[in-house]
């Protein structure tokens, strides 16, 4: 930032070509990740809500004993297409190895 201004760039033009390539491979990573993990929350929701209220994966469940049909095998497939895609947009896009914590001074 401090470059930027010495160089005669006002904060705007600084926040848009400095901060905001900096910060948005991070932010999207982040939402991805969160949206994955929302996925695995089936055990909290299936306990905590209310009968009247279904969520994907607790009528996946339901389904499931009541006998399997391939619509629980296109869900199935769909989530795991889903995360594989993201996580692999995250990996090519979202400098993996320092979101990992790998040190960058090698």
């Amino acid at each position: 930032m401090d470059a930027a201004a010495t160089m005669g760039a006002s904060e705007a033009t600084a926040f848009r070509t400095i901060i905001l390539p900096q910060m948005l491979p991070f932010t999207a990573s982040g939402f991805f990740f969160a949206m994955v993990l929302s996925f695995n929350e089936f055990i909290v929701v299936f306990f905590v809500s209310a009968s009247a209220y279904s969520t994907v994966t607790v009528q996946i469940f339901n389904s499931l004993r009541n006998g399997f049909t391939p619509t629980m095998a296109v869900g199935a497939i769909t989530f795991i297409v889903t995360s594989i895609l993201i996580f692999s947009m995250i990996a090519r896009f979202g400098n993996l190895p320092q979101l990992l914590g790998a040190d960058n001074a090698k």
